[in-house]
């Protein structure tokens, strides 16, 4: 490959790193299908899936696909986890979704993830602090139960012995 100028070295190099014609096609079409496919997943935050949406955004930008913001806006509405349909709902009725921007729709978003994840930490909190106190209750309980068995057990086999010794007489005189 010999370029005579700098335009052909440039072509050249231009073509090896970025394709032709056909490869930025291709490109653009993986990337568009890509972006209609994708679902926040379970384990994302909000951020989190922005970023990945973003990025295929801002490929295609690169690519010569321009994608509105009204777009990304019902994309990312659409494609929420179920945690969030209550503020997918009242983002819905209470404004036009598509006149919203993603910055404030990101916003909303991160301050109603936010409000879960602060109600899960003070259920989880909650939560282990019922289950320490009906383990205290139990083991207090087991307790109890365990003292009573010992008890009767020490009762039992002190009947059982005195049974023993009773049922086994008549054969002592033959062993001594």
């Amino acid at each position: 490959m010999d370029a005579d100028t700098a335009k052909k070295a440039w072509d050249i190099l231009e073509e090896e790193f970025e394709g032709n014609e056909q490869v930025h096609s291709v490109k653009l079409h993986y990337l568009r299908r890509e972006f209609e496919t994708i679902k926040m997943k379970e384990s994302e935050t909000i951020e989190e899936y922005y970023g990945r949406i973003k990025e295929i955004v801002n490929k295609m930008k690169l690519y010569g696909k321009e994608i509105k913001e009204k777009r990304v806006v019902e994309k990312i509405l659409i494609t929420l986890t179920e945690k969030y349909d209550s503020i997918v709902a009242s983002i819905e009725t209470s404004s036009d979704p598509s006149s919203l921007s993603v910055n404030k729709l990101i916003g909303l978003l991160g301050a109603h993830e936010a409000r879960l994840n602060s109600c899960v930490d003070r259920n989880l909190v909650e939560n282990a602090f019922q289950s320490k106190l009906k383990l205290q209750s139990r083991n207090k309980e087991d307790g109890e139960k365990k003292n009573a068995g010992e008890y009767s057990r020490n009762k039992d086999s002190r009947n059982f012995s005195r049974n023993k010794k009773d049922k086994y007489v008549p054969f002592m005189w033959y062993l001594q």
